[in-house]
């Protein structure tokens, strides 16, 4: 949050759109928070669970069907390896799941 708004800052010509709350980005503390007070004021939707339900990709895994990985980091910070696709690519002749530590 403070780099993103310090690049802000400092860039004048940058114009703050009017659905953007700048004081709640600035109180911002958890990611959701910025979600809420940055991104989804931009796309038109209403809190972070509508941007969460708008970017799951979970619903066109199993559409797909040129062989493709997915990496994901089992210590990532901000997504949690219980909502790591496991079964869907287990289920997938074209998915393949690899997982870092």
């Amino acid at each position: 949050r403070d780099t993103m708004l310090r690049h802000l800052n400092e860039h004048p010509d940058f114009a703050w759109p009017e659905s953007v709350d700048k004081a709640a980005l600035e109180r911002a503390v958890r990611i959701r928070d910025m979600e809420d007070a940055f991104v989804c004021p931009l796309l038109g939707l209403p809190e972070h669970t509508e941007y969460w339900k708008a970017a799951d990709t979970w619903p066109s895994l199993r559409r797909i069907r040129a062989p493709t990985s997915i990496l994901v980091a089992s210590d990532d910070p901000i997504v949690s390896p219980n909502s790591h696709p496991v079964e869907i690519t287990a289920e997938s002749d074209h998915l393949l799941l690899i997982r870092t530590r």
